[in-house]
């Protein structure tokens, strides 16, 4: 069974994993499904040249045009040349965010897609409960000229959402793990065959258990912060409540902001209204910016966190949410944002705040912080749903009985 995954990131296999990427899930479903001797597997990803990496992979090339029903000419050459060079029996294509779908518009064989994100249930959040004025205040000058602020994103955005919309309509089979997923392919082409697949996560977490006599006491630990999306300033707001009562108060943040990101020619609006906002709430020393985490570095993180938050305006499922979940964290998510409502049940295995609303998340993260017991039930609850929904051994055989079901037919 030979298959195909055609993918927006590097997916390395295991003998090249030592190295970072922002295709973590896909790496370990990798490494998961090759070890199954049934099966062999080629990664095609975006690269300078249409070529065979030294391990057996291949790159496209793939630009950037404001073609809304089709695929780039030369992405579209570029992939019809490796299917006819690796002569897949099927192709599974991650995500519908890039036009990469629609090449079952040239081909004869079956293309499975596999859920992620969604553009056309994104754009509308874009601006994240920011009031517009202030998002052109906060415009730097390279945003000016390049015209890539996230108000230019909403826009591309919407426009992209169009082909998205038509890969789900013209492919038939579709991977997802989540009622709202289900809800997006069926309101679109209502005669798609949906299956149910889970995503693994990076071995790091499994193995890895919350204890809250461990724990360093009122820190909270968000995934990321680097797109409006992600609700990192909601948790700003949140922390303005919070800080006046918890004075070590901690929060964890991945990544770097740099005098650069918030510069007011080179940098980034929305980085520089957190800027604002942090030293307007006095949080510049309840914040930690962490740098690049590899997965081990993000699980010991967790395993001494008291509360993870996914503040999000909208999510499929989160892999980070799941490795909170796997390591025992508990945590708190958004409501109605998406497919979160599929893994966290209020009160049982997490909560749940307003979406939006800095205070109620403020009362959340309290209640966590004054109520071990509740932090226990959460911790045990979570490692129990976790470890069931993103159990490896499932995936695999769910992955494995869902290639063999589509090439059947």
């Amino acid at each position: 069974m030979k298959i195909l995954w055609i993918s927006h990131d590097p997916v390395r296999e295991p003998n090249e994993f030592g190295q970072s990427s922002s295709g973590f899930w896909k790496e370990a479903l990798l490494k998961l499904l090759i070890d199954n001797s049934g099966i062999s597997i080629k990664v095609a990803f975006p690269g300078k040249k249409c070529s065979k990496t030294h391990s057996g992979n291949y790159t496209f090339r793939f630009t950037r045009k404001k073609i809304y029903n089709d695929l780039p000419l030369r992405t579209k050459n570029d992939l019809l040349y490796i299917i006819n060079q690796y002569k897949p029996d099927l192709i599974h294509v991650h995500g519908t965010e890039k036009p990469y779908g629609l090449i079952v518009k040239y081909i004869k064989i079956p293309v499975l897609i596999s859920l992620q994100g969604f553009l056309t249930e994104s754009y509308n959040s874009l601006i994240a409960n920011i009031a517009l004025p202030i998002w052109k205040e906060k415009k730097t000058l390279k945003e000016i000229i390049f015209r890539n602020s996230f108000i230019n994103l909403h826009s591309y955005w919407f426009y992209n959402a169009q082909y998205e919309r038509q890969i789900v309509r013209l492919n038939k089979y579709f991977a997802g793990r989540t009622q709202f997923d289900e809800e997006f392919v069926l309101k679109y082409n209502s005669l798609a065959k949906y299956f149910r697949a889970n995503e693994t996560l990076r071995e790091d977490f499994y193995d890895c258990g919350w204890n809250i006599g461990q724990i360093e006491r009122h820190s909270i630990y968000i995934s990321s912060f680097t797109n409006p999306l992600k609700g990192f300033h909601i948790l700003l707001g949140a922390a303005s409540f919070l800080v006046k009562e918890f004075r070590n108060l901690s929060i964890l943040v991945p990544g770097h902001m740099t005098k650069k990101m918030v510069n007011q020619v080179f940098g980034n609006s929305y980085y520089r209204i957190l800027k604002e906002m942090i030293e307007d709430f006095g949080l510049n020393n309840n914040i930690t910016f962490l740098g690049a985490l590899n997965g081990k570095e993000v699980s010991k993180i967790l395993k001494k966190t008291h509360v993870f938050v996914l503040p999000s305006f909208i999510e499929n499922s989160s892999n980070a949410l799941g490795e909170a979940q796997v390591v025992g964290v508990p945590s708190i998510v958004s409501s109605e944002c998406g497919g979160t409502e599929s893994i966290i049940e209020e009160n049982v295995n997490g909560l749940i705040f307003k979406k939006g609303n800095a205070f109620d998340l403020a009362n959340k993260i309290r209640k966590i912080f004054l109520t071990d017991n509740l932090a226990r039930q959460l911790s045990e609850n979570s490692k129990q749903f976790g470890f069931k929904f993103h159990n490896r051994e499932t995936i695999k055989n769910q992955y494995y009985s869902i290639y063999k079901t589509i090439i059947k037919k």
